[in-house]
């Protein structure tokens, strides 16, 4: 896969090993520590108010350990991550520590010791959120989220009700692994997932209030997680056991409270009677009497908001005039549980466990004078999630740096290992998973050619704890972890008066980058593979190949006619595309634009036009002087005649040949009015999928009204089909689109496949358009039903977008890939 917007030559990740070759040399912002160990301790301790004892978030006293164990505890996983965020303003890496039997080769055993390991991980973290939600309850209950811990509740009471119907335990996947040497890996895992976290969140902000809560936070959490691993089945029963002896209070009190009230008569349409329902609490007249609060868990596990509103509550129910220690430290707990719940979820999806791609790219799109990035995650489980959000996008800068550092640490493990000539005991091509990293990023300058550019790909991993070390800072770049982090980040902005978009917003370069990390078992099961296939997966995509999404005639789109272009070639190709749009958008400055037309000034067409019927004129009467009556039974006046005839017919022929109309007064002032696209090409000679690409970029800033017959992609219609307007009259292409934001991407339905768009257009995140899509869903707009095949190239058959009734939308059942026609035209 090449670098984005270089041109370069692409290589089998799978034939492809690390090499000790020099690299560009990377420097990533040294993000500053504005926080002191005594600081983030004095947080840890918040709960020792100076007026007395506050409740106490991830308390781990219920759980066999005494007050001065747990201080132990909290001073060292304190110490433990100041260590991880001050090494060098975080420039170095970060390896995770090969305990255990994460030496395993890379294979599917590999993948369900992983699996089994963040299971017990997650079974934990559900026990703090329980304790955390409880806690709140029984404090202030407007801060708890009823859904979330009915949710861990649920999780834990099936475990201890079907203990083998989750992945096996990591202590039951082996006979002969002790317990001393399951805790040994379990903390292992928990350290290095803290302290990747850790340099992610505090990176976030420059921000002392923000960084503390992080380190606290995190430590308190990795201190329980590592209590809880002793007697996870032990301690899974004392948890429940809290909450119900809890539960049952209220309802207890529920009804004392309830038998003081007068209860209403009874009559034919009111009942007036209280009944038990269960756990979720007494029931009057079918409305719940106890736990009313609105549900902030609704949203389907991994949508991206479904963090987000947890934390956006914080703000809504605070009171200035109580004590905000519950909100502030609510806020850290929920950011530290959600974003590593996110992260465990996804060390222990799909099936199976070795088949999968997890993939993030940002592409640069629009015009050279508004260019905008443009964001595509691929998860585990092959969903879609994007963003052009530039705010959103600058907090993924964060996990595309540790991933690079990552990266890193791998590739000095592997010249390290050349160096004694150690091999692993699998191949790659054989009983192995065949695990690639691919990797590169380019931080753009004014001069493209002081452009930093970093190639550290392919990369194969080959044992357990190298998936781990690069794995876990790849999905810090999923949409969901940044959403929790900008959530948490905008209730913080809240409590202090912080300014979030000036000072808790990290500081970000323009680039452009790609991460993605596969298995060859994936591309094996994988229909995006297959010879011939209408589909690609994120890392095969055009969005991953952004060269390949510019117009030029000489520029193939196929894989193997680019790869046998000389690389020189292509760079040269490509410079001249940028040249061409660089011209265009200097031009566009000149443009008039109203609601129904562009008007571009030709002064220099009109005057050479006029100056050349002028010559015509003068000659025609330059001759019929000097002839005079020296040609007999010749009227020289004749000869001036036809000339002002043919200087007239060139006028007439120069107004007609462009436009449809130019009425004189135009001409004259050296302008013309381009009322449809073809006719904006013939005036200005500008490449018609470029000028597409200009006028869907400006139209969040345009007042242009665009009319039919091809404009079902932009936003600014005239709905009347004889109204006026700018007509686009010129197909796009699908490559044009994906370089303006509108990405096309194959769903499966019941009989067949469907095209469905995503807008990721400027200001995208203002409009309710799709940025997301997972394997089931419908849509009734910007929908090809009957999309055309690869193999109907040489049909020029187009692909049509259809506007379905409310009543028959198309309902698919699983996400392909993205659609790789790039040239096909749409309609």
């Amino acid at each position: 896969m090449p670098l984005l917007g270089s041109g370069e030559k692409t290589t089998d990740p799978e034939n492809t090993t690390p090499t000790s070759e020099s690299k560009p040399e990377h420097r990533p912002h040294a993000w500053t520590l504005k926080t002191t160990l005594n600081e983030v301790l004095e947080t840890v301790r918040a709960h020792l108010g100076e007026d007395g004892p506050k409740p106490k978030f991830d308390d781990v006293c219920p759980y066999d350990i005494s007050e001065t164990q747990e201080n132990m505890l909290w001073e060292h996983e304190t110490t433990r991550l100041m260590g991880a965020v001050d090494a060098c303003g975080m420039r170095t890496g970060l390896r995770f520590e090969s305990y255990g039997k994460f030496q395993q080769d890379d294979s599917k055993s590999s993948y369900e010791r992983l699996a089994s390991l963040a299971d017990q991980i997650m079974l934990n973290l559900h026990i703090c959120i329980l304790d955390n939600e409880l806690l709140l309850w029984k404090s202030k209950e407007k801060l708890s989220h009823k859904n979330a811990r009915q949710m861990s509740k649920e999780i834990l009471q099936s475990r201890l009700d079907n203990p083998k119907s989750a992945h096996k335990t990591a202590r039951e996947d082996s006979e002969d692994v002790s317990e001393e040497s399951f805790l040994e890996s379990y903390f292992a895992m928990v350290d290095y997932l803290t302290a990747v976290v850790a340099r992610f969140g505090v990176s976030a902000a420059e921000e002392g209030a923000w960084q503390r809560r992080v380190l606290a936070g995190l430590a308190k959490s990795s201190a329980k997680l590592k209590i809880l691993a002793r007697k996870p089945d032990t301690y899974v029963t004392r948890s429940i056991d809290a909450i119900r002896r809890y539960e049952t209070e209220q309802r207890v009190k529920g009804v004392f409270d309830n038998s003081k009230t007068r209860l209403p008569e009874q009559g034919p349409t009111h009942l007036g009677h209280m009944q038990d329902v269960g756990d979720g609490g007494w029931e009057f007249d079918g409305m719940p009497m106890m736990n009313a609060a609105p549900l902030q868990h609704m949203h389907r596990e991994g949508e991206p908001s479904q963090y987000a509103k947890e934390l956006e509550v914080m703000v809504e129910v605070q009171d200035d005039s109580e004590d905000p220690y519950l909100s502030d430290m609510a806020d850290a707990f929920s950011w530290v549980s959600s974003t590593l719940r996110s992260l465990v979820y996804y060390l222990m999806a799909g099936s199976p466990l070795d088949s999968f791609e997890i993939s993030t790219v940002t592409y640069r799109g629009g015009t050279t004078d508004t260019p905008f990035p443009v964001y595509m995650h691929q998860d585990r489980n092959s969903e879609l999630h994007g963003s052009s959000d530039p705010d959103f996008i600058k907090h993924a800068y964060l996990g595309y740096v540790l991933a690079k550092q990552a990266v890193e640490e791998v590739q000095k493990e592997h010249e390290q290992n050349a160096s004694v000539n150690y091999r692993p005991k699998l191949k790659q091509d054989e009983n192995g998973s065949g695990t690639v990293i691919t990797f590169q990023i380019r931080e753009r300058c004014e001069d493209p050619n002081n452009d930093t550019v970093v190639d550290l790909s392919p990369v194969n991993l080959t044992n357990l704890a190298q998936i781990i070390t690069v794995m876990i800072p790849v999905l810090l770049t999923s949409p969901e972890i940044i959403s929790v982090l900008r959530s948490s980040l905008s209730s913080l902005g809240g409590l202090l008066s912080i300014d979030v978009e000036e000072q808790l917003t990290p500081r970000s370069p323009s680039f452009t980058a790609v991460v993605s990390i596969h298995t060859r078992t994936f591309q094996k099961n994988s229909p995006s593979s297959l010879p011939g296939a209408e589909f690609r997966s994120l890392s095969q995509s055009l969005l991953a190949h952004s060269d390949r999404q510019v117009s030029h005639s000489r520029i193939p789109t196929g894989t193997a006619a680019w790869s046998s272009i000389p690389a020189d070639e292509v760079q040269q190709r490509l410079h001249e595309v940028q040249e061409r749009r660089a011209r265009l958008a200097a031009d566009g400055q000149d443009w008039d634009i109203d609601e129904m037309a562009v008007r571009v000034k030709c002064v220099s067409y009109v005057y050479s036009v006029l100056g050349i019927a002028g010559f015509l004129v003068a000659g025609g009467l330059a001759a019929a002087f000097t002839i005079g009556d020296r040609v007999e039974g010749v009227d020289p006046f004749n000869i001036a005649s036809f000339s002002w005839l043919l200087a007239g017919f060139l006028i007439l022929i120069a107004k007609s040949i462009r436009v449809t109309e130019w009425p004189w007064r135009d001409f004259l002032l050296g302008r013309v009015t381009c009322r449809s696209l073809s006719e904006l090409r013939a005036v200005t000679s500008a490449n018609e999928q470029d000028l597409i690409l200009y006028l869907l970029t400006k139209e969040p800033e345009s007042v242009l009204i665009t009319r039919g017959p091809y404009n079902r992609l932009f936003t600014r219609k005239e709905e009347q089909a004889f109204a006026g307007g700018f007509s686009i009259d010129i197909k796009p292409e699908v490559r044009t689109l994906v370089a303006a934001g509108l990405i096309f991407v194959v769903v499966a339905l019941r009989h067949g496949t469907a095209l469905v768009c995503l807008d990721l257009r400027r200001g995208s995140e203002k409009r309710d358009t799709r940025t997301s899509i997972a394997h089931t869903g419908e849509e009734q707009t910007t929908v090809c039903r009957y999309p055309p095949k690869p193999s109907d190239k040489e049909k020029v058959q187009d692909a049509v977008l259809n506007h379905l009734p409310m009543d028959q939308p198309v309902v698919w059942n699983r996400v392909l890939g993205f659609y790789h026609s790039p040239e096909r035209k749409v309609r």
